[in-house]
């Protein structure tokens, strides 16, 4: 069984300082003369470095289809959002990405607070509830998930059924004994997924009740992984 938390998932650009600030200038400048005979800018020969902190296929297919309009060349990271915040912390000075593509709002905020992202307004951004983007436009959310149990059919059937168990439903219920060694969770310590899962028990129980839960709950839990959709692949592979 999996555990997948609510979260809102944001871009951001991140900010170049020194050199690179007035790399981002050029380029900036670059774009506003190409874009004035086409919808999209030109920017070929250029190279768009980007840390993707969701799904990967989601983000290469974003940014498979700003390559095909622009004609700009890309590479990208996968890492998680606890571990992409500290990245670009210790890269201030130097930054090595451009954008920020995924990854939960309270990350991009801190990293706003900082002063390491830019103001950006995507086109679509009036279509969005402004509780979900940034209001002083350092990030905008694409796209939200919602807390839930995820529980591999085939394995409860094969391992659970008829054996007088009861799905759980409820956070407490995953307290059974029988689900010892059964529950995967992502690590809060390097998952923006798992941080928020318990930031959110935070706020709903109070700081004493959430953590005595998730103390309980360790004496159930089979992993840690680094990432939060590591959880679900594994659960999907009948591995939880």
């Amino acid at each position: 069984m999996v555990l997948l938390p609510a979260l809102i998932r944001g871009d951001a650009v991140m900010k170049r300082r020194g050199s690179f600030a007035l790399i981002l200038s050029m380029l900036v400048a670059t774009f506003s003369v190409r874009m004035a005979a086409t919808e999209h800018p030109d920017l070929t020969g250029e190279r768009l470095v980007v840390y993707i902190s969701f799904h990967e296929e989601e983000g290469r297919r974003l940014l498979d289809l700003f390559q095909a309009r622009t004609n700009v060349d890309y590479t990208y990271l996968r890492i998680p959002t606890g571990e992409l915040v500290a990245r670009v912390i210790k890269e201030a000075s130097a930054p090595q990405a451009h954008i920020i593509l995924g990854g939960t709002a309270d990350a991009h905020q801190l990293l706003a607070n900082e002063g390491l992202l830019e103001k950006y307004v995507p086109s679509p951004a009036e279509h969005i509830f402004e509780k979900f983007r940034s209001p002083d436009h350092y990030w905008t959310g694409i796209y939200l998930g919602a807390i839930s149990i995820g529980i591999n059919e085939n394995r409860w059937k094969r391992e659970f059924e008829g054996q007088g168990v009861e799905k759980p439903s409820t956070f407490e219920d995953l307290l059974n004994p029988r689900f010892k060694g059964e529950i995967i969770l992502p690590d809060p310590r390097t998952s923006g997924t798992g941080y928020t899962l318990l930031a959110s028990l935070i706020q709903l129980w109070g700081e004493d009740e959430a953590f005595a839960y998730f103390r309980r709950l360790d004496q159930n839990v089979g992993e840690y992984t680094t990432t939060g959709f590591t959880v679900a692949q594994k659960t999907a592979l009948g591995e939880y």
